[in-house]
């Protein structure tokens, strides 16, 4: 619920999800009263740039600077206010409302991974992780240029209980690339928006526009999982690594499953290492040739997935 721009914001954030009927998990009230200021004795859970987040009692409150809200101790509420000032929406929807989201889904058994989610064309699935500026987008539109689908580019949830056949679920937003990689890709150019940041190159594209019917919104295990790190080489290079260096750059990737007051951290911390168990885990060194030729790359990534 909300008035004028910020009703907008639920809709932009699940613009992507397929229409459900049934009974409402996670309930978003973003035009209610402001929430009082943060009580005596909160406990800091974490920080991200301006938005922080503190263990009120039975809540975990998230403010921004123009607003706050707090997820009940049930998953089941996000409420408080967004006041945008002069803020792009869709800084708010990236930053304060996700994370609130993020939060509510835990008690729910969705788990947040900041990760690209993929899967090749005989149905192997793979991650590549990385956090901003390891070079995951790229990697990601590479593989998709070597003829990959695509679950999410940026983050994904991983449902607890891994007996299901198909645990990892993708968040599809839309996907964000810099300048630098939009030159390698120039058929994304028509489909680009402006800046989405003020202080920030990347532009935000629909997938579904650029990748018509090339949308999974589950899929299994990975069977592999990309690490990219940026180089100055000219070749990409790709180096195996061992599950327990795959389960830590895992748990790096997934800084909710450490913080304070989140719901469930025990059960988030053993999904992270059944993933880094059942998948081959490589470092992949992006040289230039990622941008010069990114579907021969791509081509070469894709073929880990199906690797035994």
């Amino acid at each position: 619920r909300g008035d004028g721009a910020v009703a907008a914001l639920p809709a932009e954030l699940f613009a992507r999800f397929e229409p459900h009927a049934g009974e409402v998990d996670v309930a978003l009230e973003l035009d209610g009263p402001p929430l009082p200021p943060l009580p005596e004795g909160a406990v800091p859970s974490f920080h991200q740039g301006e938005l922080r987040a503190h263990v009120c009692g039975t809540t975990l409150r998230l403010d921004d600077g123009e607003g706050a809200l707090a997820v009940s101790d049930d998953g089941r509420r996000v409420y408080g206010a967004l006041q945008q000032g002069a803020r792009e929406a869709a800084f708010v929807v990236e930053r304060t409302l996700f994370a609130a989201v993020l939060v509510a889904l835990r008690h729910h058994g969705l788990f947040h991974m900041h990760a690209a989610a993929l899967v090749d064309p005989a149905g192997n699935s793979g991650l590549v992780v990385g956090s901003g500026g390891s070079g995951k987008s790229t990697t990601t539109l590479a593989l998709l240029a070597a003829g990959a689908s695509y679950l999410s580019d940026d983050a994904i949830l991983l449902a607890a209980g891994t007996a299901a056949p198909k645990p990892v679920v993708g968040f599809p937003k839309a996907f964000h690339v810099g300048a630098r990689t939009l030159g390698a890709f120039p058929a994304l150019l028509p489909f680009v928006g402006p800046p989405y940041r003020a202080f920030s190159d990347k532009r935000a594209f629909a997938p579904e526009q650029v990748y018509p019917g090339r949308l999974h919104r589950d899929a299994a295990l990975p069977r592999a999982t990309l690490f990219p790190r940026v180089t100055d080489h000219a070749v990409t290079t790709i180096v195996p690594l061992t599950a327990a260096d795959a389960h830590y750059h895992l748990v790096e990737s997934s800084a909710f499953c450490l913080a304070a007051g989140m719901a469930r951290r025990e059960e988030h911390l053993a999904l992270l290492g059944v993933v880094a168990s059942a998948a081959r885990a490589y470092e992949v060194a992006l040289g230039a040739d990622v941008l010069e030729a990114p579907a021969a790359v791509g081509a070469k990534l894709l073929r880990l997935l199906a690797s035994r």
